[in-house]
């Protein structure tokens, strides 16, 4: 994930298998396709002789517009 982020986004793992991403001054076009490259790239198809496992991917997003002062805002 801090290849897809910049050095300047804070990137932490929430839980378990949770994470989370803050980032400043992103156009919402530019967040929206970080977040489809992310999710495309965690698809994953596990094989073995007997069956298969597909692996997705679920994210949320909040995006602010800067009309507020602070991230509780």
């Amino acid at each position: 994930m801090q290849t897809i982020f910049s050095s300047k986004d804070i990137v932490s793992r929430f839980g378990g298998d949770e994470f989370c991403v803050l980032i400043k001054d992103i156009h919402k076009k530019t967040l929206i396709k970080k977040l489809d490259f992310l999710l495309e790239n965690l698809k994953a198809t596990y094989t073995d002789e007997n069956a298969g496992v597909s692996i997705t991917t679920s994210i949320g997003a909040v995006y602010c517009n800067g009309r507020t002062k602070d991230i509780m805002g």
